[in-house]
């Protein structure tokens, strides 16, 4: 059914596929002509010249737009958005493949076109910058293909950080199911890069006998595990400074450092591990002898040279020269029973569980309100549309209770930082100290009730402050307790003369606690100023006895 505007309702229609029209079946009016012809017409212009009617396009450009002017005038074809954003993206990588001198490039830009397909499709472009998703396209076919160039390559030749263009590498292998693929799983091979950024260090003919040296190397770091868990760039710097060295050129590791795009520190970790090795300790001679041997057991198929995996057969053990048997992962039972104790059972796991939790339990409560804040502005949302759309009162009730929760919550956090930020200064360094500690709450294992009191124990005056306060205490305490005794004496003495008399014996009893306390208050003065003049003598004494001659020194020694 489709809309006749001289039927004015919605009629039949038939089309015709030989003449490409279609027609409504009501009154017989054209209604859609999509005629197209395959011969190529001419035209004669206004000087009698002959030209081709019709506009070339480029390979893969389907769908186009017409563009028409006044009286009929062809002014252009437009291709519609998706097809821009296709050839946009197949030149942006064709662009980067070009800067990078990937080959054979048409190849690999079609495989990349193809995966940057997949991400418009599934709106993957959306809120990411064009040259980031071609770029991380592009570096997952190097990575199928084996190609010498590492993702800071592409993160140079984009001007973009390295890390971001990581991020969006790793969502686009998880948008395409990949990041589980043997490819990405398995680490990537540092023997690719060698002769590349050997060509760079510019060793002139020499550049394939070290490159050759430095590829013996990587083989003995893999051997001995040291590309499990590091980034190829580091053992290709370490085993090309090694070669460079042995073949005699004088390479600094900032030299090698600016190619192999790493930093000083992590080429002098790496070359201490090789150091520690069994190689490492070898000269060049001897080790281009054994890596020769190791060569030729591969060859004749005494030794794999497959280093990880399942399937791996060789002992990389301890025990390797003693003849045993190998059991698993490069590794004999005694070796495998070994590393298998370090791992935990299920209940060590869940024991382990339980201790985390536990010491935890203040970030798991600040993540449980953070969960129920977002419940409960998702429960407001929710219940206002519903409230908008039945006019309920309950559900206004239940949308203004949580909006007034999470406003709650919000101006509790802004009241505490309000109050952190107008806190007075401390007075020392330990008051400092300690509300740090207090505030950041650094770990749950600190007990911070003792921690006060280990702050105050470096304080003598506030120590004395402290013992003359439960003094105090003590004495109203006291004074309290005697006060209700008397009371509770006199309601109990009939006589009247008695009580007089337990009224005289307690005043004087008065008279003679106060006598006591000016007492001991002289007492404490006396100390005081017994240990000031303490002091000043001492200070006196390291004065006189400080100043020295030194000619008069040395006639003493002399």
């Amino acid at each position: 059914m489709v809309w006749c505007s001289y039927c004015a309702k919605d009629q039949e229609a038939e089309r015709d596929d030989i003449n490409g029209f279609t027609c409504c079946m009501g009154c017989g009016r054209v209604l859609a002509d999509d005629s197209y012809s395959t011969e190529v017409t001419f035209t004669k212009g206004a000087d009698g010249s002959s030209q081709a009617e019709g506009n070339f396009i480029r390979s893969g450009q389907t769908s186009m737009i017409r563009l028409a002017g006044a009286q009929g005038r062809v002014l252009g074809f437009q291709s519609d958005s998706h097809e821009k954003t296709l050839n946009k993206g197949k030149n942006e990588i064709r662009e980067i493949a070009e800067r990078l001198s990937i080959r054979p490039r048409d190849d690999i830009v079609q495989a990349a076109h193809r995966f940057y397909t997949i991400a418009v499709e599934r709106n993957f472009t959306r809120g990411r910058p064009t040259p980031r998703v071609a770029g991380a396209c592009l570096y997952i076919v190097c990575r199928q293909e084996n190609k010498p160039y590492m993702l800071i390559d592409f993160s140079d030749s984009l001007q973009t950080n390295v890390y971001v263009l990581g991020a969006v590498f790793l969502q686009l292998c998880q948008l395409l199911r990949l990041e589980q693929h043997p490819i990405m799983q398995r680490p990537v091979d540092p023997s690719l890069f060698i002769h590349r950024f050997a060509d760079r260090l510019q060793f002139g003919k020499k550049m394939h006998a070290v490159a050759n040296s430095a590829l013996r190397l990587v083989a003995s770091m893999k051997r001995d595990w040291m590309q499990t868990g590091r980034r190829p760039s580091g053992v290709c710097g370490a085993a090309l400074f090694i070669a460079a060295h042995i073949h005699g050129f004088e390479r600094s590791k900032a030299d090698v450092v600016s190619v192999v795009h790493i930093c000083e520190a992590t080429l002098k970790k790496r070359l201490v591990e090789f150091e520690q090795t069994e190689s490492g300790s070898l000269t060049a001679e001897e080790f281009d002898m054994k890596a020769k041997e190791i060569d030729l057991q591969i060859r004749v198929g005494l030794v794999s040279p497959q280093i990880e995996g399942k399937g791996t057969t060789t002992i990389m053990c301890e025990h390797k020269d003693m003849g045993v048997v190998h059991f698993a992962h490069g590794l004999c039972r005694g070796c495998y029973d070994e590393v298998k104790g370090y791992l935990h059972n299920d209940e060590e796991v869940r024991l382990k569980t339980i201790i985390w939790t536990e010491m935890n339990k203040e970030y798991l409560e600040e993540q449980e309100q953070k969960r129920a804040a977002i419940e409960a502005s998702e429960k407001a949302r929710i219940a206002a549309f519903e409230a908008a759309a039945t006019n309920s009162a309950s559900a206004a009730e239940l949308a203004a209770a949580a909006a007034a929760a999470v406003a709650k919550l919000r101006k509790d956090r802004k009241q505490k930082r309000q109050d952190e930020a107008n806190r007075p200064p401390a007075d020392s360094a330990a008051d400092a100290a300690r509300h740090m500690l207090v505030s950041k709450k650094l770990s749950s294992k600190v007990n911070y009730s003792v921690l006060a009191n280990l702050f105050d124990a470096d304080n003598p005056e506030k120590e004395k402050q402290q013992a003359k306060e439960e003094a105090t205490d003590d004495r109203e305490n006291k004074r309290q307790r005697k006060v209700t005794f008397e009371d509770d004496l006199t309601e109990q003495v009939p006589n009247v003369e008695a009580k007089e008399e337990i009224t005289v014996v307690m005043e004087r009893e008065k008279v003679e606690e106060k006598v006591e306390e000016k007492v001991e208050e002289k007492v404490e003065e006396k100390d005081v100023e017994e240990e000031e003049v303490y002091d000043e003598d001492e200070e006196a004494h390291f004065e006189e006895s400080a100043p020295y001659d030194e000619e008069d020194y040395y006639d003493e020694y002399e």
